[in-house]
C-alpha cells in the first residue's frame, strides 16, 4: 500500500492495470541470474581455452563501456549508485528487441518506476560490431530532450547490459496507430513537432538515427513522444557519408535500399513515410515481403489519395522525393505551410 501512495495518479493506474505483484515480483528479482528471467541459454564452450579468451574479450568490452557509462546524465535517486538487477522489482515484460528484452520494473529505493531495456552482449557481439554498443552508451550520456527518452544509469549483470531508462507508459506509437485508419491533420501535426524537434536535435550532435519508425517511437504518460533505440545511430561528423545497409524496411530511403552513399537525408525520408501513414493510415510503399516492399520504393511512384489538404500533399511529396539531394531539408521542413497552419502543443 505504502507503494501504491506514493505513486503519481497514472503510474498508479498502470501499476493497477498491467497486475503487478510487488511480493511476486520480488522472488523473479532476488535470482542472481538473469539468464533465469530472460530464458535464454548461452552456447556451450568447446574447449576451455576458447571459454577463457571469450570471458577475456568480453571483460574488455565491459570496461571499454564502463568508461562511456561513466558519462550518463544520472536522476538524483541512483546518481553515482552501483545498481543491481535486485534493486528492482520487475513487474512485466513490456518489451522485445532482437538481443533483449523491456521491463516494466520498479526501484526499491526511491518507489519509482522505470524501464529496463537489457541487452544481452554475447548474442549482440556475434552480430554486430562493438562499436554499435559503444556508441548507443556514449549518445545517450550526450542527449539530453524533451523528446528523446532518457537513460537514466546502466549497468551489468552476468553477460547483460541493462540500461535503466525513462518509462513511457503509454507504449510505442505503433500501438496508437491502426491500419487503415488515418489520424486527424490536427494530431498528425502535433506528433511531426514532436519528432522533427528530436531529429533536428540528434543532428545537431552530429549523430543520424537510420531506424525512425512508430516502434522506435514511444509515448508518455501525458502523450508526449519520445524518439528511443539508437543502436543503429551513426555518427556523421566523422564520416559524411555512409553505405550501411540497415534500418526497417518499410522506412528505409531510397538511397539506402541502392547501397548508395547517404546522409541526414534518410531520417527525413522516414518522417515522410511517417506522415504519409499518420494522414493515410498504411505506409506509402508496401508489400508481402522485404524485397517487395524495398523494390517498390525503388521503382513505384508516389500515389497520394484524395482528403488531404493541399498543404499536407504537398509537404508528403518533398519528404518522399527519391533524390535526396532534392529532398527538403529539416530546416525548411519547419518552415512548410502545412507545419505552421495550426499552432501544436509539442
Amino acid at each position: 500500500m505504502e507503494e501504491k501512495k506514493s505513486l503519481k495518479i497514472d503510474e498508479r493506474k498502470l501499476f493497477v492495470e498491467r497486475g503487478c505483484s510487488t511480493k511476486a515480483a520480488d522472488k523473479v528479482a532476488k535470482k542472481s541470474n538473469l539468464d533465469t528471467l530472460m530464458e535464454v541459454s548461452f552456447a556451450e564452450k568447446v574447449t576451455d581455452d576458447n571459454a577463457r579468451l571469450e570471458k577475456q574479450a568480453m571483460e574488455e568490452v565491459m570496461e571499454s563501456i564502463i568508461l562511456n557509462m561513466k558519462a550518463l546524465s544520472l536522476c538524483d535517486e541512483i546518481k553515482g549508485k552501483k545498481l543491481r538487477f535486485g534493486d528492482f522489482t520487475i513487474c512485466k515484460q513490456i518489451g522485445r528487441g532482437q538481443f533483449g528484452r523491456i521491463f516494466l520494473s520498479f526501484y526499491k529505493s526511491s518507489k519509482k518506476y522505470y524501464a529496463l531495456k537489457t541487452l544481452n552482449l554475447e548474442n549482440a557481439l556475434k552480430k554486430m560490431p562493438y562499436s554499435y554498443i559503444e556508441q548507443e552508451v556514449n549518445l545517450h550520456s550526450k542527449l539530453d530532450h524533451p523528446n528523446i527518452i532518457k537513460c537514466y544509469n546502466a549497468f551489468f549483470v552476468d553477460k547483460y547490459l541493462v540500461f535503466v531508462l525513462e518509462l513511457a507508459p503509454n507504449g510505442s506509437l505503433s500501438k496508437h496507430l491502426k491500419n487503415g485508419v488515418p489520424l486527424t491533420e490536427e494530431v498528425a501535426l502535433r506528433y511531426m513537432h514532436q519528432i522533427v524537434s528530436a531529429l533536428q536535435y540528434l543532428h545537431s550532435k552530429g549523430y543520424i538515427h537510420r531506424d525512425v519508425k512508430p516502434d522506435n517511437i514511444l509515448v508518455d504518460a501525458s502523450g508526449q513522444l519520445k524518439l528511443a533505440d539508437f543502436g543503429l545511430a551513426a555518427d556523421y561528423r566523422r564520416k559524411k557519408k555512409h553505405y550501411t545497409y540497415c534500418g526497417t524496411a518499410r522506412y528505409m530511403s531510397p538511397e539506402v535500399i541502392a547501397r548508395r552513399a547517404y546522409d541526414e537525408m534518410v531520417d527525413v525520408w522516414a518522417l515522410g513515410v511517417l506522415l504519409y501513414q499518420f494522414l493515410v493510415g498504411n505506409v506509402p510503399f508496401d508489400g508481402s515481403t522485404n524485397q517487395e516492399v524495398t523494390s517498390n520504393v525503388r521503382n513505384k511512384e508516389l500515389v497520394i489519395p484524395d482528403g488531404l489538404s493541399a498543404e499536407a500533399k504537398d509537404l508528403i511529396k518533398k519528404l518522399l522525393t527519391k533524390d535526396p539531394k532534392k529532398r527538403i531539408s529539416l530546416s525548411k521542413l519547419i518552415q512548410h505551410p502545412w507545419m505552421q497552419s495550426r499552432k501544436s502543443s509539442t
